[in-house]
């Protein structure tokens, strides 16, 4: 498997690609192959879940270009698809019409393509590309980050392409005449969503420190929809953290069974460290008991919260 960079720096490209990972990547990625192949919009045929058809879809990889030597063919997040139609996928890959380029794309992480023979490439930025990429979103309107407020900015962006390109023009429009974004302009202006808050909040309970979690945590409650969302997220996390202790799988691997990005496994490594496998089986027992206590109404979600809070830290 590929990543996003290295497909840029191919000379010849193959018939058959599954790109999978952040959406913003893989238009840029679209981008790239219309370019290399010099084709236009009347060379390009394009399937979802709302027109894949498997006969009309063989007909597109057959069919000849008009303007380009090569035809492309994309396949979006398909999440509907039966195992006749993708047997039938499969079976043409093998004979493929070679003047067709045909990419899948997987932004939702189904895995609903990995039945295909093609070449993968995994849609991310590594750390410093990342940093790179802040850096020239920035360069766009004259400004730049200090060294802390990009850490935090990624942070809180959730490396999450798109969200980092609508959240620079804001923080650039934000700081107005001065030329450096600080970490107090994004904390001001970036919304850090509540993942990330309870990945802080799992933090500060792994280091038993109780007045930080409590401060968190406040910051986090809202709505009863919202405390049930933090919740399961805590709950989430938690079994990740027992999960991740008790396996010796790669963050790559356990990144697909969570379904979640490698980073995020990376960091969850970090705060299991604060926990023995015993005390991540308890705090799991104790949810299950708390999330009894809530369904027969004899808890409200931020009560329940409050007192895992102060269960985890003791």
């Amino acid at each position: 498997m590929m990543i996003y960079s290295q497909l840029l720096k191919q000379d010849s490209l193959k018939n058959v690609y599954l790109l999978q990972g952040d959406a913003f990547l893989a238009k840029k990625c679209i981008d790239f192959f219309c370019n290399k192949l010099g084709v236009k919009k009347f060379d390009i045929s394009e399937f979802d879940d709302e027109n894949f058809d498997i006969d009309s879809f063989v007909t597109a990889c057959e069919q000849m270009s008009f303007f380009a030597e090569k035809r492309l063919v994309i396949v979006r997040d398909l999440l509907k698809i039966s195992d006749k139609d993708k047997r039938a996928i499969s079976a043409y890959i093998k004979k493929i019409n070679p003047l067709c380029t045909l990419l899948f794309v997987d932004t939702f992480g189904s895995g609903i393509f990995d039945f295909t023979f093609a070449e993968k490439v995994e849609l991310k930025l590594l750390p410093a590309e990342l940093v790179l990429f802040v850096n020239e979103e920035a360069k766009k309107y004259s400004k730049t980050f200090d060294k802390d407020a990009i850490s935090t900015f990624i942070q809180y962006s959730n490396q999450d392409l798109t969200k980092i390109s609508i959240e620079v023009q804001k923080l650039c429009a934000y700081v107005g005449d001065r030329n450096i974004i600080s970490v107090s302009d994004v904390k001001m202006l970036v919304h850090a969503d509540e993942e990330i808050g309870v990945f802080d909040l799992t933090n500060a309970l792994g280091e038993k420190d109780i007045s930080k979690s409590l401060h968190i945590l406040s910051f986090l409650l809202g709505s009863v929809e919202q405390n049930s969302r933090i919740f399961s997220l805590l709950s989430t996390q938690m079994r990740r953290m027992f999960f991740i202790l008790s396996s010796k799988k790669s963050d790559a691997e356990l990144a697909k069974v969570f379904q979640i990005k490698e980073f995020a496994v990376s960091r969850l490594k970090i705060q299991a460290k604060h926990f023995s496998v015993k005390k991540l089986k308890d705090i799991l027992y104790e949810l299950e008991d708390v999330e009894y206590m809530l369904k027969n109404a004899m808890f409200t979600q931020e009560n329940a919260l409050y007192y895992l809070v102060t269960y985890i830290c003791s």
